[in-house]
């Protein structure tokens, strides 16, 4: 039944001569050197999808010697794709291939656009089998009067894995660590009671290695535009005034004081509040890893111009060699393999709530950590007040 599906893209060749006449035409090109450079596979298409040139980094990863070897294939005869030699003809032409990214960019190419698909392979391989993860890049181009496509290729295959793993891994590990924590949490109501106090914290330390686990989880999701945020109706000053007192049990708050400052209530403030309280997680961890014993660290809210003000202040000022690489994603100066925590800020703020995060730190006022928002996102129906005005 397949077969019955009309061809997406059309069968028609032009006869080799042809195709190596446009070849021919490429050999004293600018273009043809620099992408030869390129660290990717490149072809460039005639209008019939034909292969005119192939870069040097294709003719490496292929083996396939010279381009004149695959001058007037197609894309996916080139990469050996399996469903290629089962329809007379060829690549784009198959009822699979209208759901191959590669033949759908080229439609769009085809029709003037640029595009940018994922596109799956399964290729005869020098060993057997191979399976490509493909993300393709095609935009139509003019060179010596002539319409071409480029068709740019880059192998994620690696990617693709590693992202499956991670999906495993957290589904995984956050299915253990749930099941112990209530595991944990019915064993402190049957223990007896000289034991109860340490099956608490026990259970107190599970619910903190869950919220780490989902902190990450989050940070990639963000990364990959994967986050979906639920926006919900929040009232900001009693949102910090429920968070404080959560802070002042946490380990890194020992010997330190956590307080809540100005605060704006009975306002509405449209916004995702796990996320919201994943940003202010970050500014509070950080303050108080900032902080000497008997310091003070306070959150606040205000209103500003556009919206509304978070922000976390600590006394202790930041170094300005430190300050100069705040907010990157891999920089931190608590050892190797830290630095997500301003990073996550930033990220999770601006990519996925629409804010505005950033520092200011002096050496006579401190550090300010502030995360600035919108009362709404500005998709969304402005929120109304539920009171007097903060």
């Amino acid at each position: 039944m397949l077969d019955t599906f009309p061809p997406l893209l059309p069968p028609e060749r032009l006869p080799r001569e042809e195709v190596l006449r446009q070849a021919q035409s490429l050999d004293d090109s600018a273009v043809r050197m620099v992408l030869d450079n390129l660290p990717h596979i490149i072809f460039i298409l005639n209008s019939f999808r034909q292969i005119v040139f192939c870069n040097r980094h294709f003719l490496t990863l292929s083996q396939a010697g010279e381009c004149d070897a695959i001058i007037g294939l197609r894309p996916g005869e080139a990469l050996r794709c399996r469903r290629a030699p089962k329809t007379e003809g060829g690549c784009g032409t198959g009822a699979h291939c209208r759901q191959c990214g590669g033949a759908q960019a080229l439609l769009e190419s085809l029709a003037g656009r640029e595009a940018v698909t994922e596109c799956r392979l399964t290729c005869n391989g020098e060993a057997g089998i191979d399976s490509l993860d493909l993300r393709v890049h095609t935009r139509p181009l003019q060179l010596g009067g002539n319409d071409f496509i480029l068709y740019a290729m880059h192998d994620v295959s690696d990617e693709k894995r590693r992202q499956a793993l991670e999906r495993l891994f957290f589904h995984d590990i956050l299915n253990t660590a749930t099941g112990l924590r209530g595991l944990i949490q019915f064993l402190a109501a049957e223990v007896p009671p000289t034991l109860r106090e340490e099956t608490i914290l026990l259970a107190g330390y599970f619910e903190q290695m869950i919220e780490e686990i989902l902190s990450q989880k989050q940070l990639l999701d963000a990364e990959h535009n994967r986050l979906e945020t639920r926006y919900s109706e929040i009232d900001p000053g009693a949102f910090l005034d429920d968070l404080v007192p959560l802070y002042r049990t946490h380990p890194l708050a020992a010997e330190r004081r956590v307080r809540l400052g100005e605060a704006c209530f009975g306002r509405v403030l449209c916004s995702d509040p796990r996320l919201l309280k994943r940003i202010l997680d970050n500014m509070v961890k950080n303050a108080l890893e900032a902080e000497t014993p008997g310091a003070t660290v306070t959150l606040s809210c205000s209103t500003t111009e556009d919206g509304i003000r978070f922000a976390v202040h600590n006394p202790t000022p930041i170094p300005a060699d430190v300050r100069l690489h705040l907010f990157e994603r891999s920089y931190s100066t608590k050892g190797i393999d830290r630095g997500l925590g301003t990073y996550g800020m930033r990220l999770l703020g601006e990519r996925c709530l629409r804010g505005s995060v950033g520092c200011v730190s002096t050496a006579t006022s401190g550090t300010t950590f502030f995360l600035d928002l919108p009362w709404s996102p500005p998709d969304m129906i402005p929120a109304q007040t539920l009171g007097a005005a903060g």
